[in-house]
């Protein structure tokens, strides 16, 4: 029985961190990034 989940679902531009990142760049804080998530090794 499978749980009816995708087998390889695309992720890419599931979330957009600009909003964040422009928020900490005005804090003067270091700005972040998606450390290679969702990139196929």
């Amino acid at each position: 029985m499978k749980a009816g989940l995708l087998e390889q679902p695309a992720l890419d531009g599931i979330y957009d961190l600009a909003p964040l990142n422009k928020v900490l760049k005005a804090e003067g804080k270091d700005e972040v990034d998606d450390a290679g998530l969702g990139v196929e090794r």
